[in-house]
């Protein structure tokens, strides 16, 4: 049986935001087999550019894909949910999807002291896999 490794990933969008969300965790739930829990979804300004507020969730999960595989994975999943080069210059994000942490290596090492992540990553020892 293949090593299961834990995951930390972090979803936003700002473009049909609770559908896009609710989308990307429907495609996440397949891709884990379900060895995924959600954070809430947390109402957040925009960092760093223009545009409407975005909707945040935190997912844990454990994979035994390998970093480059869920990576490939992520981007697929942002896609499926509207995300486009064009849709980024207009500051409409259909899906960002993150991996903050892979086996205990912090990613994204700059979104760690961002205010929301630090409220939704209280919240994932409560996160038991359903």
């Amino acid at each position: 049986m293949a090593t299961l490794i834990p995951v930390i990933i972090a979803l936003g969008s700002n473009s049909n935001a609770e559908k896009e969300i609710a989308r990307a965790q429907i495609s996440l739930k397949q891709l884990f087999r379900n060895r995924i829990s959600f954070t809430r979804a947390l109402w957040t300004d925009p960092i760093g550019f223009g545009g409407k507020k975005f909707l945040n969730v935190l997912a844990l999960a454990s994979t035994s894909l390998s970093i480059i595989e869920l990576q490939t994975a992520m981007k697929d999943i942002e896609r499926q949910c509207g995300r486009t080069p064009e849709g980024k210059k207009r500051y409409k994000i259909g899906m960002d999807i993150d991996i903050l942490e892979y086996g205990g290596q912090k990613l994204h090492l700059s979104d760690w002291d961002r205010d929301y992540i630090k409220e939704l990553m209280a919240e994932l020892p409560s996160l038991t896999f359903k």
